[in-house]
């Protein structure tokens, strides 16, 4: 997002998706199914067979392949910068990321069952790298008032 100034409308819409899809689901399916919830470490486990299940988890692949693609375009992007083909026409920069794609790939072919490791990271960095490294860097970058004036969307105070 290139406008600074549509970053709270984005935060709200991010807020509504969780508050209204992710906890109701989430808290309807621990309600239904506590035991095998706490047991399994995949909710569809937990889930009978049925047609519905199935097209769950079609929908569920087709969210992952979208938000891996997201949160990967950062890494394009400053790979791309890195190697300075990030001015060049869109079918030169789209092979210059295969390195990065082949990277990842390699690290996931090497970390095949990364749940625990995954478990083990969320718990220890999420609060870290979700409150406290963002206010860190706020208030480095802009403990200045010239920063401060010239800063894209202003303090509210």
């Amino acid at each position: 997002m290139h406008q600074p100034r549509q970053f709270p409308g984005v935060f709200t819409c991010s807020y509504l998706y969780v508050f209204t899809l992710t906890l109701p689901s989430a808290a309807t399916m621990f309600t239904a199914f506590p035991s095998q919830s706490a047991q399994y470490g995949n909710v569809y486990d937990a889930l009978p067979d049925s047609s519905i299940r199935s097209v769950s988890i079609v929908l569920m692949i087709i969210n992952q392949a979208f938000a891996y693609a997201m949160f990967i375009m950062p890494v394009h992007h400053m790979w791309e910068k890195l190697i300075r083909t990030h001015d060049k026409p869109y079918w030169v920069r789209l092979p210059s990321r295969l390195p990065v794609g082949c990277l990842v790939l390699l690290v996931a072919l090497a970390f095949p069952f990364f749940g625990v490791v995954n478990s083990f990271l969320g718990a220890g960095t999420t609060t870290l790298e979700t409150y406290i490294v963002p206010a860190l860097a706020y208030n480095l970058v802009y403990r200045r008032e010239s920063a401060q004036i010239s800063c894209p969307l202003p303090p509210p105070w």
